[in-house]
């Protein structure tokens, strides 16, 4: 194992030629090298290059082989701060971001009725979209209200305004997100 370590020590060298503190086995070397390193404890880069590479190869073989495998890393934090990062309107498509604009909601919310959602979003597009959309209710804690709604189609006409509209099925919606992507 020691003779491993020399030799990546001096293949990792940047001089051509340098003095070893510690004599190289005469195993590692052969022929006039091995004469020269036994005479003068000098080693040539060719020769630690030869024995080093592969050396250096089969110890991160050995090293990437031996590692235990771990459990995967924890998530990290959102780097941006809440609201910022959970929009109540959310495109999916990135192609979309573009030519849709929205208006504010117009939610209606009864003590004895669950909530009502309508917004309008207009197409600044030169020809009709075809998307999918839906509307994600949240209660007062903003925990998910279920039953969750499915996505459903709408076809928005060139520089036209579309109204989405949607209901919760649950009295506990406080709040709602709206999720808009290409159609199927």
């Amino acid at each position: 194992m020691k003779l491993l370590f020399r030799a990546l020590r001096t293949a990792l060298r940047a001089d051509t030629r340098f003095r070893t503190t510690r004599r190289i086995h005469p195993a590692a070397l052969t022929g006039s090298a091995r004469t020269n390193a036994l005479r003068t404890g000098i080693v040539p880069l060719r020769t630690a290059l030869l024995f080093g590479a592969p050396a250096l190869a089969l110890v991160l073989a050995l090293l990437a082989g031996c590692q235990p495998h771990t459990a995967p890393p924890a998530g990290l934090g959102d780097p941006w701060p809440a609201p910022a990062n959970d929009p109540q309107i959310t495109v999916l498509a990135p192609e979309l971001q573009e030519w849709l604009r929205f208006h504010p909601a117009r939610i209606r919310h009864d003590a004895d009725a669950p909530m009502q959602v309508e917004v309008p979003v207009r197409n600044l597009a030169e020809r009709q979209y075809l998307i999918d959309y839906r509307i994600l209710f949240f209660d007062g804690d903003d925990m998910a209200v279920t039953p969750t709604m499915g996505w459903r189609f709408m076809a928005i006409e060139a520089n036209q305004t579309a109204r989405l509209t949607a209901g919760a099925m649950s009295p506990d919606a406080a709040n709602y997100r709206l999720e808009i992507k290409w159609a199927r």
